[in-house]
């Protein structure tokens, strides 16, 4: 830690510090990503009629994801990484496209550029009135380049904060199971040195003491589970079969369950309200496989893109906490996506199938 190098990127760090703590006063929320967005769709019903507005971010010059929509709860036009859109169009050639995907869909976007000519996202438009001409274009291009900058300050800043919230996240974990999750796994080691010892001989006091221990097991895997939701790092640019992925090795790691997942994931992802759904599903069956506790295996299928979805997942396990009437009841089910669920049985535990595909109403 004394080496030159150290004191070298600590100097550098205290400057960039001091330098950000002098912004910060300054512009408040100024870079607040959402107010960045929403202030720059502003600006673009000012200079053009749309129907429809997106902006699209990323960080990392990869996929860029939606940071906000206007016209419509989700942006409509095939994602960023479809050869068959706009949108990739736009990202590949840095000025204006236009297309028309439909008998009344006139679509323009434009790439968002930062001041060193990187990619940081896309801004992009959509009207039943007619195509977009020559000078709307260019009111467009303007308006990006105005923008490109500022809402590369906005990502960076909503990137910070998320790499904060998991740090934090990651240190309660860490003083949990130090703490209250040791303590409990030291109590289940005295609870079982009682088991084996004289008292345990008694009928009636070892079958008190394997209710204690099977209690202890149940909240020790409950702590554990929870242990891995602060510690998955929620990602905008990665699918969810990277979260769900992430959430199965930890849990693999944390409760000694034996996990095997199959993930097949496209080029494009489904919508944000499918793949939350999906998430919250196979968490759901996730979480009541570390409370069961004669739970040895958990499984799970899932096969994504912005075309269709097929999650199966499922465990070895004799009982189940899993509501099926909540799990029917979500509201992407009144919409054409299909869920089946089974309890626990004679040889088989609970399991889950969903699915969804999409509809032309999905695609408008």
């Amino acid at each position: 830690m004394r080496s030159p190098a150290t004191r070298s990127v600590a100097a550098e760090a205290v400057a960039l510090y001091a330098r950000l703590h002098e912004i910060t006063d300054q512009v408040g929320t100024a870079f607040d990503l959402s107010t960045v967005a929403e202030s720059a769709l502003d600006d673009l019903e000012a200079v053009l009629h749309v129907d429809i507005a997106a902006i699209y971010g990323t960080t990392t010059g990869s996929r860029p994801v939606v940071v906000a929509v206007r016209g419509s709860d989700r942006a409509p036009w095939p994602d960023p990484d479809d050869p068959s859109g706009p949108l990739d169009a736009a990202w590949r050639a840095g000025g204006p496209v236009v297309a028309q995907l439909g008998e009344n869909r006139f679509v323009v976007a434009q790439t968002l550029l930062s001041a060193e000519g990187r990619h940081v996202g896309i801004i992009a438009a959509e009207r039943a009135s007619g195509p977009f001409d020559a000078r709307e274009q260019e009111a467009l291009a303007d308006l990006a380049r105005d923008y490109g900058d500022i809402v590369q300050a906005g990502l960076l800043a909503a990137w910070l904060r998320a790499r904060t919230s998991h740090e934090e996240h990651g240190r309660v974990a860490h003083q949990i199971h130090n703490g209250v999750a040791q303590e409990l796994v030291a109590l289940g080691f005295q609870v079982d040195s009682m088991r084996l010892g004289p008292a345990g001989q008694d009928p009636a006091t070892r079958g008190q003491l394997d209710e204690v221990r099977e209690s202890i097991n149940r909240t020790v895997a409950d702590i554990r589970a929870r242990l891995a939701d602060l510690q998955t790092d929620p990602r905008p640019d990665s699918g969810v079969g990277a979260l769900i992925v992430d959430r199965f090795q930890l849990v693999g790691a944390y409760t000694g369950l034996t996990v095997r997942f199959t993930l097949r994931e496209g080029g494009s992802r489904p919508p944000a309200n499918v793949e939350a759904t999906v998430f919250r599903l196979a968490l759901d069956v996730i979480v009541d496989a570390t409370r069961v506790p004669d739970a040895r295996t958990l499984e799970l299928s899932l096969t994504a893109d912005s075309q269709a979805v097929r999650l199966e997942v499922f465990h070895d396990g004799s009982s189940t906490g899993l509501d099926e009437a909540r799990i029917k009841a979500h509201r992407l089910l009144r919409s054409g996506a299909t869920v089946s669920f089974s309890g626990p049985g004679e040889g088989h535990g609970p399991h889950l199938f969903f699915a969804w595909d999409r509809t032309p109403i999905d695609a408008v």
